[in-house]
């Protein structure tokens, strides 16, 4: 919502970006609920969706650094992540199992993309006043990834013997993470509209 409101207020690249998927992850949160009867269809809805996240946030952190895009280092990413992500989906882990393998390497990805972001944007303003709105796009994704990352690598063996203490654990963990990436994302999106997160130029 305040993705929207910022949008109509004044259009940005970052809103622009963001909006579109903010409200497809809204969509998708309520199909799950209509769905608690039917996990493997849930369970596809997830696979779909969780390529598609790690694709879009890739894509979006390109866009944020003008060194990283002229190397194409995250475009390189995505055209790793996609093939394996479509592979896994079809012939390893399938439709409707929970594609872990994917959120693996999805949140590396992801991780090492927000490092390499963080280490040129501290360098670019070693004598400037950092971008707010920058770090609190990086740093929730950073920590939303990393957090979760433990659930990801140890989700196969705990579904198997300890299935309830898995989705106990996901429950918490996730939740309050998501708290944080959202208001983050929130918070930015309304210093956002005081100034230019990202110059039309890059894109």
């Amino acid at each position: 919502m305040v993705c929207t409101f910022c949008l109509i207020y004044k259009p940005s690249i970052l809103n622009r970006w963001f909006v579109g998927f903010l409200w497809l992850t809204v969509l998708v949160e309520l199909t799950a609920k209509t769905l608690s009867n039917d996990p493997e269809a849930k369970t596809l809805m997830y696979n779909l969706f969780n390529i598609i996240e790690f694709t879009f946030y890739l894509l979006f952190l390109s866009q944020i650094s003008g060194a990283l895009k002229k190397t194409k280092i995250v475009h390189w990413l995505v055209r790793v992540l996609l093939p394996l992500s479509i592979a896994n989906f079809l012939f390893f882990q399938k439709p409707t199992e929970y594609n872990y393998y994917t959120t693996i390497y999805g949140s590396v990805l992801l991780m090492l993309t927000c490092l390499l972001l963080f280490h040129q944007l501290i360098r670019s303003n070693f004598e400037q006043k950092l971008d707010v709105v920058q770090i609190l796009i990086l740093s929730p994704l950073l920590l939303f990834y990393s957090g979760n990352f433990i659930l990801y690598a140890s989700y196969g063996i705990m579904i198997q013997s300890q299935p309830s203490i898995l989705r106990s654990l996901y429950n918490s963990v996730n939740g309050f993470l998501n708290v944080i990436l959202y208001c983050s994302f929130a918070l930015a999106f309304i210093l956002d509209v005081k100034s230019t997160f990202i110059k039309p130029n890059t894109l």
